[in-house]
């Protein structure tokens, strides 16, 4: 079903704009995310983890000083550790701060 998703679906041309980059690994996310829930696959949760990161990698280059790398990095290893207090409220918030990161670099783009 996320197959449908146009982020998802094969185009001529490169995908360049922020926008558009970062719904595309948005939605790569989800898939891997989906896939690891329903079969409980090691290798559908690393390519998740994988997606997340380079994501989040792609970020810091472009805002000074972001961090979104380490962040999920620290956020992962929380997740696999035993201890995940608190876990859901972190993710959220870090989910919170990059949405509106990625929110005003498409509002200093478009201009």
């Amino acid at each position: 079903m996320l197959e449908r998703f146009p982020d998802l679906q094969p185009r001529d041309e490169e995908v360049t704009d922020v926008a558009g980059t970062y719904t595309f690994f948005a939605a790569l996310v989800l898939r891997y995310a989906l896939l690891a829930n329903g079969s409980g696959s090691a290798d559908d949760a690393v390519s998740c983890g994988h997606v997340a990161l380079t994501a989040m990698g792609m970020l810091d280059q472009h805002v000074a000083g972001a961090g979104f790398r380490t962040q999920e990095q620290r956020l992962q290893l929380l997740s696999v550790s035993g201890d995940a207090a608190g876990l859901w409220e972190a993710s959220i918030d870090a989910g919170r701060e990059r949405c509106r990161t990625v929110l005003g670099r498409a509002a200093g783009s478009s201009g």
